[in-house]
């Protein structure tokens, strides 16, 4: 019997396959009916598998395919534009197609029971040809013995013999007797007899899964008791605090998780606080640590419960034992006025860093929305908006050694200013030298991030992160640059910002009390 499928698939994934008889499985040495297959075997190369041996084998390529599949799913690859995705989307769909057709064809590769059994190498229990056959006695009737694999039945741990259940193959390739945990914690089988004679109902208690365990080692969850073993698969969730089975099919709503994943959206999206007539918005992003290792629950809880609706924790995977807060956008001076930044406090109280780390970062995020936006309000043309956008990117490239002074970094790793000299492309073609590392990322469809910054649990220093990028966005909004003209010098920008320090005080007293030189700058 032969079968090749399917025709319209490229070459690497065209799959043949055919019973070649009767013999000892490569993998598993059992005696059964083996089968070669073009996805394991070569014509140099063959090594007959039997049916349960080659299912497994094809389960792992399946795995493979999906694995590869998630990757670019996970990369943000546009999937019907990669061919490698198609590839690997056939080789998946062909390998589950090449299951299919041997599980339902398994009577006509598999000998008849009867066949097996006449057999002197037929196993009583599972009805296939095998060798390390032993005696056994019948689970049904104890007055019949016959020959089995040793892997299709239970011995008792107490008198010795050999039990099996006929034609009936359980978990694990046996099927299982009586269960008793014993004391000193090792687990033993017992026949009914031994068990009977045992007593152990009368000093056990009977756990779901089987198992007898002594009530001083029951575990107690959802109003039940549960052995040993079963105990230490029971934990309670990380995200929504409910007992649950580590290996089973828990879930729970991404939105009670008091730290979200890394991929996290709002499901009824962003939020807007304040009123911009010119969409002059601003959301950041602060990374913080708990360099002790404690657990990070109890006081992400109380940091959730402050912000509330104006933001969200989620991990980050840059971060050894932290998360990072992100913001709803808000306006600067609903900053100002009205957001939380007590969290921040309770934050350094409870033992949280991120000034003093290698790792924690604080990013500012600003609408795409407000560049090319008139004082007047006047609709923007898409010039109007790349010609702002670069202003106010120059602005920061031109005058990097000052930014990187207020930043309290200097970060190539995380931030780079590779993109100088190149700008013009950059905010044209979105082509950025060290993709989102840059120090102005221009990647997000919706906004522009700022990611020169190092982190801090300072307030003043956090509220002037923020009035520097707004600072820099209002005052690049208007201006006009000639290569004849220094607008876009520092001096020029630092004038505009005197005349406008009401507005910007903690970015104004922060420049004030930066050290002359870069060596001596202090953290906060």
């Amino acid at each position: 019997m032969t079968n090749s499928y399917p025709p319209d698939l490229p070459p690497e994934i065209h799959f043949s396959w055919g019973v070649t008889g009767v013999g000892a499985c490569a993998r598993c040495r059992d005696i059964r009916t083996l089968i070669v297959h073009s996805a394991l075997h070569t014509a140099d190369e063959c090594e007959p598998l039997c049916l349960e041996c080659l299912h497994s084998a094809l389960t792992s390529f399946c795995s493979d395919a999906r694995s590869k599949m998630w990757e670019f799913e996970q990369n943000g690859a546009r999937i019907e534009d990669t061919p490698e995705y198609q590839v690997a989307k056939a080789t998946y769909d062909t390998y589950y197609e090449v299951i299919d057709v041997l599980m339902n064809n398994r009577a006509r590769i598999q000998h008849t029971r009867e066949e097996v059994l006449a057999h002197e190498q037929g196993c009583q229990s599972c009805a296939c040809f095998g060798t390390n056959l032993v005696f056994a006695i019948s689970w049904h009737d104890h007055s019949i013995t016959g020959r089995v694999h040793e892997n299709c039945a239970s011995r008792c741990s107490i008198c010795d013999n050999h039990y099996y259940r006929p034609f009936a193959r359980g978990v694990g390739g046996y099927f299982e007797l009586h269960r008793v945990i014993m004391e000193r914690g090792a687990l033993s089988r017992m026949c009914q007899e031994c068990f009977d004679l045992a007593g152990v109902e009368e000093s056990h208690i009977l756990c779901d899964c089987g198992n007898w365990d002594t009530e001083e080692r029951m575990f107690e969850a959802w109003d039940n008791l549960y052995c040993r073993g079963c105990s230490s698969n029971i934990d309670d969730c990380d995200y929504c605090g409910e007992l649950r089975w580590t290996d089973g099919d828990h879930t729970c709503e991404e939105e009670s998780r008091v730290i979200k994943s890394y991929d996290f959206v709002p499901s009824g999206g962003f939020v807007f606080h304040g009123d911009s007539p010119l969409n002059h918005y601003l959301g950041f992003e602060l990374e913080v640590e708990l360099p002790s290792g404690d657990s990070l629950k109890p006081i992400a809880s109380q940091t959730n419960d402050l912000i509330g609706e104006r933001g969200f924790l989620k991990y980050d995977g840059s971060l050894d034992n932290g998360f990072e807060l992100v913001t709803m956008p808000h306006t600067l001076e609903e900053y100002m006025s009205k957001f939380p930044f007590t969290a921040l406090d309770e934050l350094r109280e409870s033992g949280f860093r991120s000034w003093d780390t290698d790792t924690c970062g604080f990013h500012i995020h600003v609408s795409r929305a407000t560049f090319g936006m008139r004082l007047k309000d006047t609709k923007p043309t898409q010039g109007r908006k790349d010609a702002h956008m670069l202003r106010f990117t120059k602005l920061i490239y031109d005058n990097r050694r000052q930014v990187k002074r207020i930043a309290g970094r200097s970060s190539d790793r995380w931030a780079s200013f590779d993109d100088v000299g190149r700008l013009t492309d950059k905010i044209k073609t979105g082509h950025q030298v060290n993709g989102r590392y840059s120090a102005v990322n221009i990647s997000s469809k919706r906004t522009l991030e700022i990611r020169v910054f190092k982190g801090s649990l300072n307030v003043s220093r956090v509220k002037a992160y923020l009035q520097f990028v707004h600072s820099t966005v209002e005052y690049t909004r208007e201006l006009h640059v000639s290569p004849n003209d220094n607008n876009l010098m520092w001096r020029r920008y630092t004038g505009w910002l005197h005349k406008n320090e009401q507005q910007y005080p903690e970015l104004v007293s922060l420049l004030g009390n930066l050290p002359e030189r870069r060596s001596d700058e202090g953290g906060n």
